[in-house]
């Protein structure tokens, strides 16, 4: 019979530490969210829709930049 360990009672014994973000990758995440705002607030002020298609394209950009930025760290 073999001998079996309860996956509670297994523990990693890697440190992780944390990893330091470069301040430009720091600055893209924090512009990303309000940059989207002011291009949603100015679209809406417009009304038209191939400006909404438009906003809605960049915002798209702007979720992927932020994506990859996340991904890369």
């Amino acid at each position: 019979m073999t001998d079996r360990v309860p996956t509670s009672s297994v523990h990693s014994t890697s440190t992780s530490e944390p990893s330091s973000r470069s301040p430009g990758r720091t600055i893209g995440m924090l512009a990303v969210p309000p940059l989207t705002l002011v291009l949603l607030a100015f679209t809406l002020r417009a009304g038209r829709a191939a400006d909404l298609v438009i906003a809605g394209l960049a915002m798209l950009a702007l979720a992927l930049a932020a994506a990859i930025f996340a991904a890369e760290e």
